[in-house]
């Protein structure tokens, strides 16, 4: 196996390990979360911050598609649709698809199970 040692190449490397090594220092300081199937408490979610509906409705238009969320589809480029739904904690969903009512479908499934999740 040959190794590009020019000094373009050795120099990405480096790049790439000094940027491993800053996320990994991030990650030992960051905070610790709930293990996995540890259901968040409703008091845990207050902390975080219930935002205020209108304010969401205002970015995000359509709701009733999923309970506590709101959506929105944006054509990003041509036939390249991002559908996007927030709830009102702040968790997001997205999903980008060349047909709208696809993205959004996949987006409000997307939601539900989070919700199911709780």
């Amino acid at each position: 196996m040959k190794v590009d040692m020019s000094s373009k190449a050795v120099t990405a490397r480096l790049r790439e390990l000094d940027e491993l090594w800053l996320l990994s220092v991030k990650l030992a300081n960051s905070k610790k979360m709930s293990p996995r199937g540890e259901k968040n408490s409703l008091a845990q979610k207050k902390q975080i911050g219930e935002k205020n509906p209108k304010e969401i409705a205002k970015s995000y238009p359509l709701s009733g598609l999923a309970n506590g969320w709101f959506f929105r589809v944006t054509e990003e480029t041509n036939l390249n649709f991002l559908a996007e739904g927030i709830d009102l904690f702040g968790r997001k969903v997205s999903n980008r698809q060349s047909d709208p009512d696809q993205a959004l479908e996949k987006c409000v499934e997307y939601a539900t199970q989070i919700s199911k999740n709780e």
